[in-house]
This record gives structure tokens, C-alpha cells and sequence, in this order.
């Protein structure tokens, strides 16, 4: 079903109230303890779980290569979210925001740096407009931002998601969507699960279950599932 613009800008604009909402959530696991591999462990399964039971048929027909760019898009996503979440522990969810939302910025060097596709002129003012806006709406002027080593992790994931865009735009756009979804689940479950298993048993001791397993579960349905389906 093709979306009107009207919706689409509806849809678009739901999952970024989501997206936002889930640098809290994200904030209040680790604050509890659970180390960045398993949260991304349980989201990751929830989210795979979930694009299977509506979707099953398509994703049973998936072929060789639909297996090999979802695999692909998996890994550069399983890569963000996991830097992403172990800069969290080390800096704000306000900072956070703010130094992912500058992959907005990296996107157009990306696709010029690969597909020699130089930014229309008009898009370095979007970009300053788009900065402007997130250094207002993040606090920055008011608080100001210095960077340590979870914002630096951030940058990094921020890189990493506009990698990513990139893909999804120019390859994953290639096959059915929900395979994608599908695999992006599927890599990020299994790949948070053994980095957490190889990694951050140790810490499991710690963890309070009851304060993380609410906003972990919540990202997955509807940071994950939710959001990223709406994407």
C-alpha cells in the first residue's frame, strides 16, 4: 500500500517522537545495570520476533541474496545501536540526541564520497538550519556540550547510522522491506547476545531486572518494531 505524502509525513514524524523517547528508555537500562550487549540482545529478539509472527511468509521466502543484504544492513545496525548504547552509560540522553541526530549531516558526504553525487547547494542550508535546530532543541546554548568519551562513542554511532541510510537507500531498498526488518532484527539479537554472553557476563550480577526489563522490552516493540517498521 503506497502512502500519501500526508501520511507519510504522519509516519515519519510518529517515529521520530519514538526514536526520541527511546534514548530514555535506553538511559534507564543501563542506569540499572544491563550492560549496552544485552539490551541490544533483547531488543534485537523482540523486534525479530515480532516482524515473524505478522510477516512469516515473505520472511520464509526469502532468497540467497535478500539473506546477504539484510545480513549486511544487520551488521552496520548492530554496530550503531551497540556503540551507541555503551556511549550512553558515559554521557546524557540530551547529548546523545544531539551528537546522533549529525549523521543528518554526514549522509550527503557520504553518498558524494561514494557515488560521487556532490550536495545541491541548497542542502548546506538545510544542514545549518537542521544543526540549528538540534543544538536549540537539545539545550546545547543554554548548557553548552563537552564532548568526553561517551559523546565520542556517539559520533561514531552518528557515522555509522548514516552509513547505514546510505545502504538502505542505494542496496537494502533493493528487496522487500520487512525481510529487512526481519534481519535487522535477527542480527541484532543474536550478535547483542553473544557479545554480551562473551563480554559483560560478569556483570549480569548487577543488574537490577525489574527497573531494566520494562524500557528494554518497550524499546523493542516500539523504538524497534514500531519505529523503525514506520521507517
Amino acid at each position: 500500500m503506497k502512502l500519501t505524502k500526508t501520511q507519510a509525513n504522519f509516519a515519519l514524524t510518529l517515529t521520530a517522537i519514538i526514536w526520541g523517547a527511546g534514548y530514555i528508555f535506553s538511559k534507564q537500562a543501563t542506569n540499572a545495570g544491563m550492560p549496552a550487549g544485552l539490551i541490544n540482545g533483547i531488543r534485537g529478539t523482540i523486534y525479530a520476533v515480532l516482524v515473524f509472527i505478522f510477516f512469516h511468509k515473505t520472511v520464509l521466502r526469502m532468497t540467497k541474496r535478500e539473506l546477504r543484504i539484510g545480513l549486511i544492513a544487520g551488521v552496520i545496525n548492530l554496530a550503531a545501536y551497540q556503540v551507541q548504547t555503551v556511549g550512553l552509560m558515559y554521557t546524557t540522553p540530551g547529548n546523545n540526541a544531539f551528537l546522533t541526530a549529525i549523521y543528518v549531516v554526514m549522509i550527503p558526504f557520504i553518498m558524494w564520497l561514494v557515488f560521487h553525487d556532490a550536495p545541491a547547494p541548497k542542502s548546506y542550508l538545510a544542514i545549518a538550519i537542521c544543526v540549528l535546530g538540534m543544538l536549540i532543541l537539545t539545550g546545547v546554548f543554554q548548557h553548552g556540550l563537552t564532548l568526553h568519551y561517551g559523546d565520542l562513542l556517539v559520533i561514531g554511532s552518528a557515522f555509522l547510522y548514516a552509513v547505514q541510510i546510505v545502504y538502505f537507500g542505494s542496496v537494502a531498498a533493493t528487496i522487500n522491506p520487512w525481510i529487512v526488518a526481519f534481519m535487522l532484527g535477527a542480527v541484532q539479537g543474536i550478535g547483542g547476545m553473544l557479545w554480551s554472553g562473551v563480554f559483560e557476563h560478569g556483570s549480569y550480577a548487577g543488574i537490577n531486572w525489574t527497573a531494566a526489563l520494562v524500557p528494554v522490552i518497550t524499546l523493542g516493540i516500539l523504538s524497534s518494531f514500531g519505529a523503525q517498521s514506520c521507517n
